[in-house]
């Protein structure tokens, strides 16, 4: 089952940057990842979709915090506003969480499948995954180690690890040396690290875009469908 886009709340709840995606790599920023089958109104459409469920269920578990607020509504608005970049890719788009939402990104995109489950409506047919992005870093490898040794925190509590690579228009970064950097800090955190192709406990996704990496995480990989809104549903439908 999906929502009706066109009958969602089309008050904008991200503002378009001219900023490049490139322009913040390295930078302490977290965010959404979002693949799209294509570039169209209905697209942007589940988007918003997407980031109203995030703040209405950031807003509803924080109520007390957001309402004591002494700022104009505007003001309050602006600071749920996420912020796109121009991946430079037209069936990527990515978005900076708001600073005011201090729950992790995994947590929150968590929490949006969550209630994806509870409800049984996805977006829309044109998102086809929704990726918490931990940080960038210019795909320089020294960048990127320091990017994986500040991002990559608290892994015991997980007992099987996939890591997973994708290059995409760059050639600064290999896969064998992406793969080391990852499972040497994996392992400094769990000593016998239990290294899976599929159904691991936590996938750690490498994405290279033109010269960016984004260091990914997906919690439960294959619960989730592989964080595709749509086939999620499919999926929770068919086992009721």
């Amino acid at each position: 089952m999906k929502r009706n886009a066109n009958s969602q709340n089309k008050t904008k709840k991200y503002r378009k940057t001219n900023t490049l995606l490139s322009d913040i790599a390295n930078s302490d920023v977290e965010g959404i990842l979002i693949s799209c089958s294509k570039h169209s109104s209905q697209a942007y459409l589940e988007i918003i979709s997407i980031l109203n469920d995030i703040n209405e269920i950031e807003y509803n578990e924080n109520t007390e915090k957001y309402s004591s607020m002494d700022l104009p509504m505007d003001d309050k608005f602006e600071k749920f506003i996420w912020k796109a970049y121009d991946t430079r890719m037209k069936s990527f788009m990515f978005f900076s969480k708001p600073q005011v939402i201090s729950k992790s990104i995994v947590e929150i995109i968590q929490n949006l499948f969550m209630k994806m489950e509870t409800s049984k409506c996805s977006f829309g047919s044109n998102i086809l995954r929704i990726s918490p992005v931990l940080g960038l870093s210019s795909t320089k490898i020294e960048l990127f180690q320091r990017l994986v040794n500040k991002k990559l925190e608290n892994l015991e509590k997980y007992d099987s690890f996939a890591i997973q690579f994708k290059k995409r228009n760059n050639s600064n970064l290999d896969k064998e040396d992406v793969i080391n950097i990852v499972h040497s800090r994996i392992t400094n955190f769990v000593n016998f690290a239990n290294i899976r192709l599929k159904s691991a406990h936590l996938t750690i996704n490498v994405e290279t875009i033109m010269n960016v990496a984004l260091l990914i995480m997906y919690p439960d990989f294959e619960k989730f469908s592989k964080y595709n809104p749509q086939q999620f549903i499919i999926n929770i439908c068919k086992n009721l």
